[in-house]
């Protein structure tokens, strides 16, 4: 996924989330396409911490086993 050049894809989003997206987007003065790009980075950062705590715990619990 090292590939940085901007591709264009399709989402459908419900018509309330549109509308609060558009809210937001004109609000910052930023486009539908920046709001949604910040969301999913924000989205994918989460993912990858909840999961690297998970990572940890499950080494943690394995080393305390081996540790008694």
């Amino acid at each position: 996924m090292g590939n940085s050049a901007e591709r264009k894809i399709s989402v459908t989003l419900p018509g309330l989330l549109v509308e609060e997206l558009d809210k937001i987007s004109s609000s910052l003065n930023r486009s539908r396409s920046e709001i949604v790009a910040l969301a999913v980075k924000r989205y994918i950062d989460e993912t990858k911490k909840i999961e690297l705590k998970e990572q940890m715990k499950k080494g943690y619990l394995e080393m305390g086993r081996i540790n008694l």
